[in-house]
């Protein structure tokens, strides 16, 4: 009788459980979220093709993480430059509405980010489809400083 009675409620509250989380994924409403990321620069011996060589990985990685968000996201990127060169990042295709500090290029939106520095890049997307992040400092992206973005689109009308 005890089994039973514990199975029972077992399947009881189960059910309730899916039937919260259905609940839950089918609302309309978007709510806005950060998302944050974290880049690290490194110029490390790399063998791409075979032949070691000298070039820059992010996250210990060629070419860099996708960074994958939303539409109508905040974003966050904080760039931890352990090279022995300078550098920034762009962003290339974002809109940088109101955050032209994040837009990476050295000279005109901001400093260059010395070795040992650390950059955070903050910006809101208002546009979906996938775009690239690069660097704009003295040749970095032949050497493998550059990573895709995807932003999914975001069909509700709040955005």
């Amino acid at each position: 009788m005890k089994r039973a009675v514990l199975l029972f409620l077992f399947r009881l509250t189960a059910g309730l459980a899916v039937d919260l989380s259905l609940e839950a994924s089918s609302t309309t409403g978007y709510i806005q979220q950060t998302k944050r990321f974290e880049l690290n620069f490194t110029w490390e011996s790399w063998a791409p093709d075979g032949v070691q060589r000298q070039q820059t990985l992010i996250n210990g990685q060629f070419p860099g993480p996708a960074l994958i968000m939303d539409e109508g996201d905040n974003v966050e990127v904080t760039v931890n430059n352990f090279m022995p060169y300078n550098t920034t990042v762009h962003y290339h295709g974002i809109e940088q509405l109101g955050t032209p500090w994040s837009d990476g290029v050295p000279g005109v939106s901001q400093r260059l980010i010395p070795p040992g520095g650390r950059f955070v890049y903050s910006f809101s997307v208002q546009q979906y489809g996938t775009y690239w992040y690069h660097s704009h400092s003295a040749g970095q992206i032949m050497d493998g400083m550059y990573g895709p973005i995807y932003i999914r689109y975001n069909n509700s009308q709040e955005v």
